[in-house]
């Protein structure tokens, strides 16, 4: 300790009130005047994270013993939990998946495809041989798992990694473009009929699990990039360019929704199948309805958006963006909330069913479990403020009570 100085953070607007060190040494949380927390990285000398909202000032904070979450004190003499990254792990991966029971989750890291549990321990993990996988998906059976890779193969597994089936999904003869030619796949909700789409034949084909094609048809779209099956098993939706389009089982072509005024990046059902929410690089994410092609709700983030999902029981929209956030809606159109937790722009969005637990996938492959079990994470913060909350002496008996 030579008492040299070496960094300084700048950030805050007006006195700083409390500084500490996370457990690992690794983050600076600071309390500020400004009505501001703001966590700093000490190896990145950059910050992280800011939180704002405490009363006029944040007088006090602290880490929690597993430095996944902040205590705040404010000048309001409350106290509040903010969470860095989520209460659960962080994997590396490219693609996620929850099973129909939601208990088992699914992810493909390229090489190798590993199963795990909602709080994330390890069940089973398998390396499919020279495969390259883009992405993988639930059998609504709960039966199998299907993957589609950068070798233009679908493939059906059991959990125990045994390969089912295998067969080439479609044709990308004169295309020396680097892009995948197979760029989503979905599963029908009886699990009885696979779709995937074409991104260099722009075509639709449905087969069986067999491999057997069923039905195939063409696209006019010059961009395709998505398919996904209506949760009433009636429909398909198909997004390419800047549109949304519906389709029957035969190929027939139902309704076009338009509005965006760049590209769609993702899109997504409601539960129901009453909603669509599109993701765009137009730095919006819009809702339809989905009989009438209605445009229901605009909704905007700051940068491209490349991620949306719904809450389970369609309360809210969730969305992940280009500019790091995953941001929480409510259906009407009103901003909820917004996380801060990935470094890299955000490509993919799933809840679980009892909407307890959700994933998010970022540009750099990390996968983050998020717990919104607000009951257990309710007392979780409460075990560790207990102290707090015995030997402050600014606070009345009605909040000292407040985990009682």
């Amino acid at each position: 300790m030579t008492g040299k100085l070496l960094h300084t953070f700048a950030g805050h607007t007006d006195e700083v009130l409390d500084v500490r060190f996370s457990r690992d040494g690794k983050l600076i949380a600071s309390a500020s005047a400004d009505d501001t927390v703001r966590v700093w990285d000490v190896a990145l000398q950059k910050q992280l994270y800011q939180h704002k909202g405490h009363g006029s000032k944040a007088v006090e904070v602290n880490f929690s013993p597993d430095d996944k979450t902040l205590a705040i004190a404010s000048a309001d003499n409350s106290v509040k939990l903010k969470y860095l990254k989520g209460i659960l792990p962080t994997f590396a991966g490219n693609s996620v998946s929850f099973s129909p029971d939601k208990k088992t989750i699914a992810i493909a890291n390229q090489k190798a495809i590993v199963l795990r549990r909602r709080d994330g321990s390890l069940i089973r993990r398998f390396n499919p041989q020279n495969e390259d996988i883009i992405k993988l998906i639930f059998s609504p059976t709960g039966k199998y798992l299907a993957t589609i890779d950068k070798d233009n193969q679908i493939k059906v597994w059991n959990f125990q990694g045994k390969l089912l089936q295998s067969w080439q999904g479609h044709d990308v003869k004169n295309n020396d473009i680097p892009l995948d030619a197979i760029p989503n796949i979905s599963i029908s909700p009886d699990g009885k009929t696979i779709a995937t789409i074409g991104r260099f034949d722009k075509r639709v084909k449905l087969w069986n699990f067999q491999g057997k094609l069923i039905k195939s048809w063409h696209l006019n779209d010059d961009w395709v990039t998505s398919i996904k099956f209506s949760p009433d098993g009636e429909t398909l939706a198909t997004i390419g360019d800047k549109t949304v389009k519906i389709w029957n089982y035969q190929g027939n072509l139902l309704r076009t929704m338009t509005g965006h005024k760049d590209s769609i990046s993702a899109f997504n059902f409601n539960s129901d199948g009453r909603i669509i929410a599109t993701a765009s690089n137009d730095k919006t994410v819009k809702l339809w309805q989905h009989d009438t092609g209605k445009l229901l709700q605009t909704l905007t983030h700051k940068d491209n958006v490349y991620a949306v999902s719904f809450s389970e029981d369609n309360q809210f929209v969730i969305t992940g963006s280009k500019d790091k956030t995953l941001k929480f809606w409510s259906l009407d159109g009103n901003l909820i909330n917004t996380i801060k937790g990935h470094q890299k722009a955000i490509k993919e969005v799933e809840f679980s069913r009892n909407n307890n637990i959700f994933t998010s996938v970022d540009m750099d492959n990390n996968v983050v479990f998020w717990n919104l079990d607000i009951d257990e994470l309710q007392q979780r913060g409460c075990n560790w403020l207990q102290d707090y909350l015995k030997m402050n002496v600014g606070l009345d008996d009605s909040q000292r009570g407040v985990c009682d």
